[in-house]
């Protein structure tokens, strides 16, 4: 009446078999050394940008504002 009797072992799919002797354990991983070298470059056009935009923002500071029109009545 037992309904889980224990059974031989499963035999293992042929594929996974395959693929584990394959696989490289210590294949080098670039990820890292990928993202610095994003990360150094966006950098970079950051401080560029910021840069441009310190200069506008002087550039508009120094600049005198027109002065208004004198606004003339139809009647």
């Amino acid at each position: 009446m037992a309904k889980n009797k224990q059974k031989g072992k499963k035999q293992k799919n042929v594929f996974q078999v395959a693929n584990k002797n394959l696989k490289h354990k210590n294949k080098a991983k670039p990820v890292t050394t990928t993202l610095k070298h994003i990360n150094a470059v966006k950098n970079d056009k950051v401080e560029n940008l910021n840069q441009i935009f310190s200069e506008v923002q002087r550039d508009v500071s120094r600049s005198v504002a027109p002065k208004p029109k004198k606004q003339t009545q139809v009647r």
